[in-house]
């Protein structure tokens, strides 16, 4: 896979890869004051908003746990659009039909744009490659938000979260491309008890995180880890500055998750950076 594109292993998980019977040691992290972070999140959007001078926010809605809780969290900011892109032929009817489904709940404007043909015809002047295709999904999702989104005088909102941005889980120029991020500072373990204080389905809350970039994708089977070791060993790596051995031991994870979530992490450096040479603010 090109560096720009998802990052992650192809190894299969067989089974816990925790050093601990007790499984990873999620307990600080997921004592937070939810209200407080969704309040702190609806007003960052608000604030991107006002500032832009946009009409209110677009985003791409997966029928996944991410995009819910993003598509909340803007339902109470702003007037809101979810744009809702399945491949047809790679993205499980379900899925859809989730999507559709919670944008009526949450009353936000919605349309469903099936990208197949978008594909295909790319598909038919380019060299095969099924992962850089699978990352030409997302990169054709982030086309449409942005041409809804100017066409309608509203902002990109990003669904991405903290997980996925430390360690480079997402397209660079994809789903990495957005106006702001209201759920980059919530780990997905965190989402996913935000999801449950915004009062979502149970059904959107506990579902395996997938994102269909390709037939049968989904993101603990390709980084060949659980979220709740990725998250518990990232905030002791990032969060509390621990070096490997030592994180491990208060992760209650082992030194080898410990040492590719590291490895993941710094290899994706560049996609949270700006492009050298970029200019200024």
């Amino acid at each position: 896979m090109s560096a720009s594109g998802r990052t992650g292993s192809r190894r299969e998980r067989t089974g816990s890869t925790s050093s601990s019977e007790g499984g990873p040691a999620l307990g600080a992290l997921l004592r937070i004051d939810y209200g407080a972070a969704a309040a702190s999140s609806e007003r960052l959007v608000a604030s991107a908003v006002s500032a832009s001078g946009a009409t209110g926010a677009v985003l791409g809605l997966s029928g996944g746990l991410d995009s819910a809780v993003t598509a909340a969290i803007c339902s109470r900011a702003c007037a809101t659009t979810g744009i809702i892109m399945p491949d047809s032929e790679v993205t499980p009817r379900s899925e859809t039909e989730d999507a559709q489904d919670l944008a009526g709940r949450l009353g936000i404007a919605h349309r469903t744009v099936d990208i197949a043909p978008i594909v295909r015809e790319l598909a038919r002047h380019v060299e095969h490659d099924a992962r850089a295709l699978g990352n030409a999904r997302a990169r054709i999702r982030m086309c449409l938000l942005y041409h809804h989104a100017n066409a309608s005088r509203a902002i990109v909102v990003g669904t991405s979260d903290r997980s996925e941005c430390l360690i480079g889980y997402f397209t660079k120029h994809g789903d990495g491309a957005a106006d702001v991020l209201p759920i980059a500072s919530l780990y997905k373990t965190q989402v996913r008890a935000m999801a449950g204080h915004l009062g979502l389905p149970a059904a959107i809350a506990e579902k395996k995180s997938a994102p269909h970039l390709w037939e049968g994708h989904d993101a603990e089977g390709e980084l060949g880890m659980a979220y709740e070791e990725i998250d518990a060993a990232l905030h002791c790596i990032v969060d509390r500055n621990m070096g490997d051995a030592e994180a491990a031991r208060e992760a209650r994870v082992s030194e080898e998750i410990v040492a590719r979530v590291r490895a993941m992490r710094e290899a994706s450096a560049h996609k949270r950076a700006p492009a050298p040479g970029a200019c200024g603010p």
